[in-house]
């Protein structure tokens, strides 16, 4: 049986930030949402709020894993909740479950698998038009899960930090919550501030091989 490890973690730049993130356990599965609200307002940040708000409603639902089911959850957010925000976001949502992850994905967040070789799940995602616009264009995404490390972050990660490294992280023998930590700071600049907000989901099985 799988034993899933998981951490979520969510890091302003400055004030409140404009990400957000839901990691949510229905029974043997996670299901996750992230959302990088665009353009640095409180709309912004009401639009990503909007999307995880939704998922975390739809969340039992969302569990059996449907990948066409994600998709349809970020069109309706498209045209419903997260365009009454008056804001637009990027969206990763999905779910991992012993065997299996599936979701959905537009923007520029990402999902990515570490093992070899390395699985970037969101690679055929949209980029924009953003999801709040009224004419986002979500791509689903589907793969089967033998446990490796599944990292689903914002581009304040994936930008700033060089993939390389974070694979050497995620390699190390620390619980998700200290790698998460760790994972932020890669992203820091020389300062010790952080260019872009982080927000960052961590999953992997941790059962004896």
């Amino acid at each position: 049986m799988a034993v899933l490890e998981s951490a979520v973690l969510v890091v302003p730049a400055r004030g409140r930030g404009d990400d957000r993130a839901l990691l949510r356990p229905v029974g043997d599965a996670l299901v996750f949402a992230f959302g990088d609200g665009a353009g640095g307002t409180a709309n912004g940040s009401a639009a990503a709020e909007a999307l995880v708000a939704l998922v975390a409603d739809r969340a039992e639902a969302l569990a059996a894993g449907n990948e066409m089911a994600f998709v349809g959850l970020l069109e309706e957010a498209d045209a419903t909740s997260v365009a009454a925000s008056g804001g637009q976001t990027t969206a990763v949502v999905g779910v991992a479950m012993p065997g299996r992850i599936v979701g959905a994905s537009v923007g520029d967040s990402g999902a990515i698998l570490f093992r070899e070789p390395l699985v970037d799940l969101t690679s055929g995602q949209a980029r924009k038009p953003l999801l709040g616009s009224g004419s986002a264009q979500p791509r689903g995404f589907a793969v089967e899960w033998n446990g490796e490390p599944l990292l689903v972050a914002t581009d304040g990660l994936l930008r700033f930090a060089v993939g390389r490294v974070i694979g050497a992280e995620l390699a190390s023998p620390r619980d998700c919550d200290s790698a998460a930590r760790r994972l932020t700071d890669l992203a820091r600049l020389p300062s010790g501030a952080l260019p872009d907000d982080v927000a960052l989901v961590l999953l992997r099985d941790v059962k004896p091989r």
